[in-house]
C-alpha cells in the first residue's frame, strides 16, 4: 500500500541506500551528510509496505527576500528508485512538499535541477544563471588551505556588503553558512582565495582541489579569474500569489 509520509530523525538513515544509488558524491561527503546535516532536513518519501520508493529532502534555509529575513526551504536529493520510476511518484511528492509549505506561509521554494525541464511543468522558472569562471593565472597569494572562525567572521561582513548591494533575493550569509562551506572544503580538499586590490579585501572564491570553483562574491572582478558564461542553477516555484522573487544569488547545493 503506498504512503506518504515524513521520516522521523531515527529514520533517516534508511534513505542512504537510495541516496548512494542515485547521487555521484563522495564517500566523505555522504559520510559527513548522513552523521549531521540530514537530520535537520524534513524527509518526505513515498514507501510501499515500507519500501522506500522515492524521497526528496526540504532544507531549510534562511533568506533575504523584499528586504526581510524569512525561513525557505530548498528542495533536494530528489530520487525514486530506477525500478519504479515513470510511476507518478515523484510528482505525488512535490505536490505534497508545495501544500505542506504553502500552509506554512512560505513565498516561494527553490531546487538546483540536473535537468531543468523536468521541473517546468511543476511551475519552476529559471530564476538564477550561475556564472561559470576559469583561472587566467594560478593565484598565488591570499591562498588558505584550512579557513577558520577568523574567516567565516571576514567574509560574513564582506558578502553582507556586496549580497545587499547587487541582490534583492539570496541567501543569509553568516558564520554559520561560512562555517558549512568550510567544512565542504575541507572534504574537498579545497582552499579559499582572499581577492585583494592593493590592501583592500574586494572578493573570494572557494575553489575544489581539482580547480573548480564552486562559490565567487566580488565587488571588483579579479584579474586572475575570468568568466566563461552561465549555467542554469536555481529554478524557483512561487507558492504565494503575491511571490516577486528579485535579483537572486544562490550558489550552494546543500
Amino acid at each position: 500500500m503506498i504512503n506518504i509520509r515524513y521520516l522521523e530523525n531515527e529514520e533517516k538513515i534508511n534513505i542512504r541506500p537510495l541516496y548512494e544509488k542515485t547521487f555521484d558524491d563522495s564517500k566523505e561527503f555522504v559520510d559527513y551528510y548522513f552523521d549531521g546535516p540530514v537530520y535537520d532536513n524534513d524527509v518526505l518519501v513515498l514507501e510501499n509496505e515500507g519500501e522506500i520508493l522515492s524521497m526528496l529532502q526540504l532544507v531549510p534555509k534562511r533568506m533575504v527576500y523584499q528586504g526581510d529575513i524569512c525561513l525557505v526551504h530548498y528542495i533536494y536529493a530528489v530520487a525514486t528508485d530506477e525500478n519504479h520510476r515513470h510511476c507518478g511518484y515523484m510528482e505525488k511528492l512535490l505536490e505534497r512538499a508545495f501544500d505542506d509549505l504553502t500552509k506554512k506561509g512560505e513565498p516561494f521554494t527553490y531546487l538546483v535541477p540536473v535537468n531543468p525541464a523536468v521541473y517546468k511543468k511543476f511551475g519552476f522558472r529559471v530564476a538564477y544563471l550561475k556564472p561559470k569562471y576559469k583561472f587566467k593565472q594560478e593565484p598565488c597569494q591570499m591562498k588558505v588551505y584550512h579557513p577558520n572562525k577568523m574567516d567565516s567572521v571576514i567574509l560574513t561582513g564582506l558578502s553582507r556588503q556586496i549580497l545587499t548591494s547587487g541582490y534583492d533575493t539570496y541567501l543569509v550569509h553568516d558564520e554559520a553558512y561560512f562555517d558549512q562551506l568550510f567544512t565542504m572544503l575541507e572534504l574537498e580538499k579545497g582552499y579559499l582565495i582572499y581577492h585583494m586590490e592593493g590592501e583592500k579585501l574586494t572578493g573570494y572564491t572557494l575553489v575544489t582541489a581539482d580547480g573548480e570553483i564552486f562559490e565567487s562574491l566580488f565587488r571588483i572582478q579579479p584579474p586572475e579569474i575570468v568568466p566563461t558564461g552561465y549555467t542554469p542553477w536555481v529554478m524557483v516555484k512561487n507558492l504565494r500569489e503575491d511571490c516577486r522573487v528579485g535579483r537572486m544569488c544562490i550558489n550552494d547545493e546543500t
